[in-house]
């Protein structure tokens, strides 16, 4: 029987091109499972790298906190083992297994936001958050202070021995259209004398001779006239609801009726301790501001001398006036009313410290001041 040409021994056996054709299936089938195997290896390897992590970023925060809470060392020694464990597995990922490649792919995305991959980093000595906590805890409280809102004028040692005797120091600068002036004097009371007396509108009719009158207004409204705001109650003047002292800052809007002309002008006392010495700047209030007075400024600041039981007040001004107004008749107000809006403070803080060294039944008297004619009344101790 003659076979068909198709039924050769070649063909029962497989053909040569037939062998080849399955192999390329097995090897695809093979190489299906070798990258389930690999995905599935990567897969648990991320995982392991995201606890690993994880477990490092725990630690990370546990030696943050301990260390806010006084347990740094042994807090920040668990921070840095959790995060070399982390980085170890990071490192061996990159360069093991049998696809390298991807491998390194899936350890750098890992690896963002942590730990860098090099060991180097972790041995070097890099500040923590802890660190960074504590500075910035320390430079809080070690920040110097901010320097004063205004300059002071040179004194020349021949003003200073003055001071020292008792004179007051007065100068003034170009007071035509604007000028500047300061009047500066050594009282013998503490700082807190000084401030009390300052700080005491109330009194002022009765230690100010040029005041007649002294109304108190709410401060709600700094920008708009006083004439917006209400009326203080007497209560507020007597100290049951008003907290104007020695250290406390305070915004105080008031109106005085000055001199026998009975003038009405109000202004705005922004009282502020400074470890350099406390202030009040005072301005004039918007509703007095006019055609002829533009604006006008002053500051009290009180100075430690050196000299035991004594202190430096200074009185620094600024005025604006209307060309309208004759030079003469501001260079003629400066000299006049720059003595007068000091003059009384001397013997009034003096007064006020001696009544806490005077002996029971002792009487304490003081010299009035003059300038123009002008005497101090003599100070009320019942205020």
């Amino acid at each position: 029987m003659r076979r068909p040409a198709h039924a050769s021994p070649l063909s029962r056996a497989g053909s040569p091109h037939r062998r080849q054709s399955q192999r390329p299936e097995k090897n695809r089938k093979d190489i299906s499972a070798r990258r389930t195997m690999s995905v599935r290896s990567m897969m648990t390897d991320d995982k392991e790298i995201d606890n690993n992590r994880g477990t490092g970023v725990r630690r990370r925060d546990d030696g943050v906190n301990g260390g806010v809470n006084g347990a740094v060392n042994g807090e920040t020694k668990r921070m840095a083992e959790g995060a070399r464990n982390g980085t170890e597995t990071n490192t061996a990922l990159y360069n093991g297994g049998e696809d390298g490649g991807e491998a390194r792919v899936i350890a750098d995305a890992a690896s963002m936001g942590g730990v860098g991959v090099g060991s180097d980093e972790i041995s070097e000595p890099t500040p923590t958050e802890r660190d960074a906590f504590a500075a910035d805890f320390s430079a809080a409280f070690s920040m110097p202070a901010s320097p004063l809102p205004f300059k002071l004028p040179p004194l020349s040692p021949a003003q200073i021995k003055a001071l020292e005797g008792g004179e007051r120091i007065q100068e003034q600068k170009n007071m035509r259209r604007e000028g500047k002036g300061y009047v500066v004097m050594d009282v013998k009371a503490s700082e807190d004398n000084v401030w009390d007396v300052l700080l005491d509108f109330a009194s002022y009719p009765n230690n100010i001779p040029t005041v007649r009158t002294m109304t108190m207004f709410t401060n709600t409204r700094i920008k708009l006239p006083y004439t917006a705001e209400s009326e203080v109650p007497p209560d507020f003047l007597n100290g049951k609801l008003a907290q104007l002292k020695y250290g406390l800052p305070s915004v105080t809007r008031a109106k005085f009726v000055l001199s026998k002309f009975r003038l009405n002008i109000a202004a705005i006392h922004k009282y502020r301790p400074h470890p350099k010495g406390h202030y009040m700047v005072f301005t004039l209030d918007p509703a007095n501001t006019n055609m002829v007075l533009k604006s006008a400024k002053g500051v009290w600041h009180t100075q430690p001398t050196g000299r035991a039981g004594y202190t430096r007040v200074w009185l620094l001004c600024e005025v604006k006036v209307s060309r309208a107004l004759p030079p003469f008749i501001t260079d003629y107000a400066a000299r006049r009313a720059m003595p007068r809006a000091t003059q009384w403070l001397r013997p009034c803080v003096e007064a006020a410290s001696q009544l806490w060294l005077r002996e029971p039944g002792g009487e304490e008297t003081r010299e009035g001041e003059d300038d123009g004619g002008e005497k101090v009344e003599g100070y009320n101790e019942d205020q």
